[in-house]
């Protein structure tokens, strides 16, 4: 595919773009992309970024930083800031609705593990995406320093990040980089983005209504029946969606809880 170069990337645009369509398939364009180097190819890759599904923003950065390993090709830079502001905003969501009051069940439990994951890819992606802005050799050691168990490695990274990063997207990231504790870093998070997410029934909502299609299956699974009109109203909505997985886990749900109402229970 990626010999056709130039005559076959309207087409994987809009292939990578459209709401429908096989994800399987949209997850290996940005590879294809990546091996036609040329600048519509990073300009494809950017504007898909913040507009696809986010399984495949991975593959899509992962393209970026090999496109960008060719110093003739332009990377828009307020595109990455506006990436990086984006992952920041979905790794303080993930920690706040980690902190909720969750009653223990294996449903809960795997919606718990699965934020957890997507925290991690997360702060994986805003290295990534600054990997795009600085030195990628840089980058990768302040992440394994960050990563790291190492209190003194942990410290020497957030201090090479602090002088390094530019002073607006510092602003956004900073709290997720220094984790001074659990609370400050909800609060902050709350702070730059004005969401309140203060209940579980907020929060199950909220990841029902989302983009990640596995994290909305697993919201989803975690209902009990006895959330409040807000959270039912919006699994009825996610059977319309495009996912057949979240459809099929709405329907068994509101199933389960028909047959519920009818038991009287």
């Amino acid at each position: 595919m990626a010999a056709y170069g130039a005559q076959v990337q309207d087409e994987l645009q809009k292939t990578l773009l459209e709401e429908t369509g096989d994800i399987v398939i949209k997850q290996n364009i940005p590879r294809v992309l990546r091996q036609i180097a040329n600048q519509v190819s990073i300009d494809i890759l950017l504007e898909a970024l913040d507009q696809v599904h986010p399984a495949l923003q991975y593959p899509i950065i992962k393209a970026l930083n090999k496109l960008h390993q060719d110093p003739s090709l332009h990377i828009d830079e307020k595109r990455i800031h506006t990436s990086l502001i984006h992952e920041a905003q979905t790794y303080y969501e993930m920690q706040t609705i980690r902190q909720l009051s969750w009653v223990v069940s294996p449903s809960t439990q795997l919606l718990i593990r699965s934020l957890s994951d997507k925290q991690h890819r997360s702060l994986e992606l805003m290295f990534r995406l600054m990997g795009l802005l600085y030195p990628p050799q840089d980058i990768q050691n302040a992440y394994e320093g960050i990563i790291s168990r190492d209190v003194s490695l942990r410290a020497s990274a957030v201090e090479f990040l602090d002088n390094l990063l530019d002073h607006t997207i510092n602003r956004y990231l900073f709290s997720v980089l220094d984790q001074i504790s659990v609370e400050d870093t909800i609060d902050k998070g709350r702070d730059l983005f004005g969401y309140r997410l203060e209940s579980t029934d907020q929060a199950l909502s909220h990841l029902i209504q989302g983009r990640d299609i596995w994290l909305k299956t697993c919201a989803i699974a975690a209902i009990t029946g006895n959330e409040p009109d807000l959270v039912l109203t919006a699994i009825h909505q996610a059977m319309h969606t495009g996912a057949p997985l979240v459809r099929e886990t709405a329907a068994m749900m509101l199933a389960r809880l028909a047959y519920a109402g009818t038991q009287g229970l």
